[in-house]
This record gives C-alpha cells, sequence and structure tokens, in this order.
C-alpha cells in the first residue's frame, strides 16, 4: 500500500492506494500545536479502523502546505512504518513542466493536483481545488503549467462578508441533494 498524505491548512488528507485502488480516504484536523506521538497516534488509529497497519504500507507521499508540520508528520509516519518518504517540493522530479516565475514557490498541493489532473484529463486543463483557500491552476495544451491563482476559500470569504457587511446575515454552507 502507498500511503499519501497532504497537509493542508484546515486539515491532513490521508489516502491509502493499492495497485490503483483507494483502500480509504480519511481527514484530519491540522493542529499546528500536534506533536509526532500525537499524529503517529491518530494516524495508527486510522489504519487500525481499515484493518491496516504500518507493515502494510510500502511507500508513502508527503505533500504539505503547512510548512512546520510536514517535519512533525514526516517523524509520525516513521514511527510506524519504515517505508520510504517521498516529501514533494522544489526540486522533485514530477514531470510537470513549470512555466512560471518562481517554480520554488509553487505549493505542494498544486503539483499534486496538476500531476493528477494530467493523469486523469487531457491538457488543456484548469484546476480548482477548494479549501481554506481555492487554488486556480491553469495547464496548457503541451502539459505545461503556465499560472493561476489563490483566492480566499468560500468559507473564509463568506465569514469576512457576514463580519464587514452590517446587512448580510450569517448562513450555514451546507450540501443541499435535488
Amino acid at each position: 500500500m502507498v500511503l499519501a498524505i497532504c497537509i493542508e491548512n484546515s486539515n491532513l488528507i490521508l489516502c491509502g492506494t493499492s495497485h490503483h485502488r483507494k483502500l480509504f480516504q480519511s481527514y484530519l484536523r491540522t493542529e499546528l500545536e500536534g506533536t509526532a506521538d500525537e499524529y503517529a497516534i491518530s494516524i495508527r488509529s486510522i489504519l487500525d479502523l481499515h484493518g491496516l497497519s504500518g507493515s502494510n504500507i510500502e511507500g508513502v507521499i508527503l505533500s504539505s502546505v503547512v510548512p512546520p508540520l510536514a517535519s512533525v508528520v514526516k517523524q509520525a509516519v516513521k514511527k510506524l512504518t519504515k517505508a520510504n518518504i517521498l516529501v514533494v517540493g522544489p526540486g522533485i522530479k514530477t514531470g510537470l513542466n513549470l512555466r512560471i516565475e518562481n517554480p520554488a514557490q509553487l505549493g505542494a498541493d498544486r503539483v499534486c493536483n496538476a500531476v493528477a489532473a494530467l493523469k486523469k484529463y487531457p491538457a488543456p486543463i484548469m484546476v480548482v481545488d477548494m479549501n481554506t483557500t481555492t487554488t486556480v491552476s491553469v495547464l496548457n495544451e503541451k502539459k505545461m503549467f503556465i499560472g493561476g491563482c489563490i483566492i480566499p476559500g468560500v468559507s473564509s470569504s463568506l465569514e469576512a462578508l457576514c463580519t464587514t457587511a452590517a446587512q448580510l446575515p450569517q448562513i450555514s454552507i451546507e450540501e443541499r441533494m435535488p
């Protein structure tokens, strides 16, 4: 099994895959003060929930947009498995051709999203990821990452509107089923 961990501002997303098949996907709240031991316990609990253990892990891919947590979560994973840990960051070979001014500033989340999108869809393509922030990434017909933007996420935008516009009521965001 390969364990993919995406550290985001609000959540850690853990996904176990084997032979191109998703085994599980789980979420942990991002805790900036969390220790390696606390994260190890949480990750082990998630593995346990799915009938898995650290010995099932053959490799780990770690992506983070929260730099202080990357090393903490990496330490946590090392407590659970002896598998190699690949950290997505500047210099990693993804096959993605970055045509932006400073490629080292591109977030690991956007790199992963672009690589995954190109695996599944033909270029040109625009990738929109809606989390704490909303990121838009653009890949041209030659599969080159040519730019994009980062804007406040839906919840952040709603909170800002409701706290700064006197006549806008606070509303909740919820999925509506047809």
